[in-house]
């Protein structure tokens, strides 16, 4: 590996030639300087040298000449790469102090490696260097000192221009925060607008300004501020519809793009406005619409001129900087619009609400109230204003102390007080109270005098049913309107194992309900209330901890007005019942098993059938291919790998899906790749998957080709063009049967098989060095030849029939004939695109042919009247085959393989025996 030492004292620098070269292979020594590098070379071999120019302490120019005077390091090719010395003259003299390139950054990478490629490649081949001219130290250092004084007067321009940007950048600042000042403090909108655009024209007064918004119709801009343009030209523009060719803020709202006119008098957008704009002097006009995060626009920000003016790139740049602005202001005139428009609902909401809803002080105080508080009570609104909250409530404001403590506290908290009506009648409340952040209190108060009366009416019915219910042999329990257990019966008591006491007065979840059924219970609850169930099976448990299952039936009572005032639940235990259920679930699993199982073997005869009659898609006849469908066969039942070789256009792929379809996977997907069609970047992620964010442009997770092949088979096509730095993952997975993910950080175990095709020699590619030979050996665990077209003569005929007869179809043709002439010549032909060129060139010539005879370019018959039908056959041999086959199979009643099948009676190999069938039409009677 050779070495190559850089010198830069900008770390960046560094660090990226660094990266460049020890991706190439090269091994990197680096340096800081001059003084530096010349220490590094005492250390190290160094086979070539890139160097920056402007470094402290020794600069570029002179540690190329130290270099060059001493006899250990003048032969190292000397490169400069620089970015402050870009001259010809700085070229030149680099050049004579002996350097063998110059090198302005930045470069292409590509560039750099070729070129130390090529220097090091000249070393190798040593010429004699040419004589260049020396110069001493004071010559260096007084051209270095003359460059840096230029450099230094350039960069002192560069200050000075900086400072009068920044300066620039300040004001601008400036009035930014000014207007961003406004927005905050909630100014109106056409305020802040006129701001905006009286900052923009201060910095350019030849300008002027106006910012328009589009109304909620979406099809019409209004004019909201131009403080500084003519007052009548604002006049007819002060609503313009959006449109292709409505001036320059019209179209630019309607394409949402920016709109640059330079000339109003000639362009065609300006058809409609140009005399009113001209008439006041306007020129020019540039809009940018103003567009939402989501991309819908808000309005448009003009600029005006009275010349014929383009914007410069800085123009559009404080353009787009005043568009901005102007969008904050929009963006919070909406949210303020749409903050008091849900106030003004929520308000609406209160005040629609059934329950009184109030604020109050200790004093007695009501500050705000709803409808609902006035009307509960009797009064009018303007009454009720005129009280306090002590008028209303019987007794003082504050009965209990520890309710006040709670309340100061800022802790909600609800009791039962009586408040008095208009007519002097009393109502039952409910009052839930909070202290707010204002000091008042906010009350809801809930009128309960109904349900006092059904809570008074459920305990008479208790009184009657508690013996009824007492007797009853399933569980009851009895829950009021608050959810609270008011009654259980003694069946519940003895099957839960808990008392009475135990179980009155509590809330759910009660103790009989099982912690890992609270969420199943509470379902069946809240849908038979609902009305969706009556009840349902669940689990309860016994004090003991015992599980036991139970159905529960839910009815609820209902008060005269048919309200409900109570819910009460009939439990049963269903436990004989559930283990009878469970025994016949079972009876009924060992009934589907048997159904799965026949069905299983349903599906193992039909796969039988498909491999002896399933090759209707191959269309052949000759031996050669013959035997091929007999590997396939042989191999297609086991997992090993398969490798299907043959030149382009021979059915690799067909085979491959053959032996996927009668395999043992065929169940599962059959994933196809084409290596040669992916780009190299993309392949590992085509193949293997990547996570989200593992390189640029992976925005989610991906899976790959083989792990959606998982379970099933994976056809790698063209695996002789799969780049090598790819082939030892290929290997991994079929040594260890493990990936990893691009961007993943763990092996995935996955059941893949594989099928990989080429047309390619990979004992030529192996001895290339372009295949590695220990993945050949892996993947040449079965191979299997695929003869080419020119060895499959007497398949011709039957291909020319096949396609024929499909383009008769496709392009309702009747082409019967081929004349013998004709089918010699193609049965000559060499075929170099095999089986995909004889397709295409029948697809050709039945578009051109035009009678019931085949012509076909290029292989044309002298003789036309010499034909033969092309699907002919010798009648009477053929005729004669056919009887006897079916004779012997019907014979054995259609089985055709083992020791009692139709091959052995015909001594016929059982793939000849397969062909014969295929092309005498020989198929089993349904």
């Amino acid at each position: 590996m050779k070495t190559i030492l850089i010198v830069d004292d900008i770390f960046e620098n560094l660090y990226i030639l660094r990266v460049i070269l020890e991706r190439a292979n090269f091994i990197v020594v680096e340096a800081k300087d001059g003084k530096d590098a010349l220490e590094k070379l005492h250390k190290n071999s160094v086979d070539l040298i890139i160097s920056d120019i402007l470094m402290p302490v020794m600069d570029g120019y002179m540690f190329c000449q130290a270099c060059k005077k001493d006899e250990l390091f003048k032969n190292i090719p000397f490169v400069f790469y620089t970015s402050t010395y870009t001259e010809k003259s700085d070229e030149d003299f680099a050049l004579k102090l002996g350097a063998a390139h110059f090198l302005i950054k930045p470069t292409d990478s590509d560039k750099i490696l070729q070129l130390i490629q090529n220097l090091l490649t000249l070393v190798k081949s040593p010429v004699k260097p040419k004589e260049n001219a020396q110069f001493t130290e004071k010559e260096v250092l007084k051209l270095y000192s003359k460059r840096l004084i230029s450099k230094l007067e350039q960069k002192n321009l560069d200050l000075e221009k900086e400072i009068f940007e920044r300066e620039k950048i300040e004001q601008k600042l400036i009035n930014e925060n000014a207007v961003l000042d406004l927005i905050a403090n909630n100014t109106p909108i056409k305020k802040v607008f006129d701001h905006i655009i009286i900052n923009c024209e201060s910095l350019h007064p030849e300008f002027f300004g106006s910012i328009s918004l589009l109304q909620e119709d979406g099809i019409h801009l209004d004019l909201i501020s131009a403080p500084n343009i003519p007052k009548p030209y604002n006049l007819a523009v002060n609503r313009v519809k959006i449109g292709e060719n409505v001036g320059s803020c019209g179209t630019a709202a309607f394409i949402k793009k920016p709109v640059i006119v330079s000339d109003i008098s000639t362009d065609l957008l300006w058809v409609e406005y140009k005399d009113i704009a001209l008439k006041h002097n306007l020129k020019s006009c540039w809009s940018v619409p103003i567009l939402s995060e989501e991309n819908n626009v808000l309005g448009t920000f003009a600029i005006y001129s009275k010349a014929i003016k383009t914007p410069s790139l800085e123009d559009i740049r404080e353009l787009n900087s005043a568009v901005s602005l102007a969008k904050i202001a929009i963006v919070k005139f909406n949210i303020m619009a749409e903050v008091k428009k849900r106030d003004e609902s929520y308000k609406s909401l209160v005040n629609q609400a059934s329950d009184a809803i109030l604020t109050y002080s200790f004093d007695g105080t009501i500050h705000a109230l709803n409808k609902a508080t006035y009307d509960i009570l009797g009064y009018t609104k303007n009454e009720f204003l005129k009280l306090k909250f002590q008028d209303v409530i019987v007794g003082d404001i504050i009965e209990s102390p520890e309710i006040h403590k709670k309340i100061l506290n800022r802790k909600s908290v609800i009791f039962e007080r009586q408040l008095i009506c208009k007519n002097e009648t009393l109502i039952e409340a409910e009052i839930s109270a909070r202290l707010q952040k204002d000091g008042k209190i906010l009350a809801i108060v809930r009128d309960i005098t109904e349900r006092r009366k059904a809570e008074l009416e459920l305990k008479r019915a208790k009184e009657f049913s508690e013996s009824l219910i007492n007797s009853m042999q399933s569980g009851l329990s009895v829950i009021d309107s608050d959810s609270k257990h008011i009654h259980v019966n003694p069946a519940l008591c003895e099957m839960t194992g808990y008392s009475k006491k135990e179980l009155l007065g509590i809330s759910p979840p009660f103790p009989y309900w099982p912690e890992e059924y609270y969420d199943e219970i509470n379902e069946i609850v809240e849908k038979t209330l609902l009305g969706i169930y009556k009840g349902g099976e669940t689990v309860f448990k016994r004090k003991n901890g015992e599980r036991f299952p139970v159905e529960v039936t839910i009815s609820r009572v209902k008060n005269e007005e048919g309200a409900d005032v109570a819910f009460f639940a009939s439990i049963d235990d269903i436990s004989v019942k559930v283990k009878a259920r469970e025994e016949l679930n079972k009876t009924l699993r060992e009934v589907s098993d048997l159904k799965s199982q026949l069905e299983q073997e349903n599906i193992y005869l039909r796969n039988e059938l498909d491999l002896v009659f399933n090759y209707e898609e191959m269309v052949y006849g000759s031996e050669a291919f013959s035997n091929v469908l007999t590997e396939v066969e042989k191999v297609a039942p086991t997992n090993a790998t398969v490798l299907l070789l043959g030149e382009s256009g021979t059915g690799k792929e067909l085979l491959a899906r053959a032996i996927h379809n009668i395999g043992l996977r065929n169940n599962k997907p059959l994933i196809k790749v084409n290596c040669s069609a992916i780009p190299r970047e993309l392949l590992e992620s085509e193949l293997f998957g990547h996570k989200k964010g593992s390189f640029t442009g992976a925005v989610n997770d991906k899976i790959g080709k083989f792990e959606l092949a998982d379970g099933g088979t994976l056809f790698l096509d063209e695996i002789g063009e799969l780049p090598l730095d790819m082939q030892p993952k290929i290997l991994r997975f079929l040594q260890e049967g493990e990936i990893e993910v691009v961007g993943g950080t763990d092996l995935k175990k996955l059941d893949v098989r594989v099928i990989a095709a080429t047309n390619r020699n990979l004992k030529e590619e192996i001895e290339k060095k372009q295949f590695r030979e220990d993945l050949y050996f892996r993947l040449n665990v079965f191979p299997i030849e695929i003869p080419p077209l020119r060895k499959r003569k007497d398949d011709i005929p039957l291909l020319i029939e096949h396609f024929l007869n499909k383009f008769n179809k496709a392009y309702g043709k009747n082409i019967k004939y081929i004349s013998d002439d004709s089918m010699n010549q193609l049965k000559a032909y060499h075929w170099p695109g095999n089986i995909r060129e004889l397709e295409n060139l029948i697809e050709r010539s039945s578009i051109l042919s035009t009678s019931e005879t085949l012509l076909i370019p290029g292989f044309e018959s002298k003789n036309q009247k010499s034909i033969l039908p092309i699907n002919s056959k010798n009648l009477s041999f053929d005729l004669a085959q056919r009887n006897h086959i079916i004779q012997v199979l019907e014979q054995c009643n259609w089985r055709i393989s083992g020791p009692n099948g139709a091959a052995i009676l015909l001594d016929l190999k059982l793939s000849t025996l397969r062909d014969k069938m295929a092309k005498l039409n020989i198929a089993k009677p349904q």
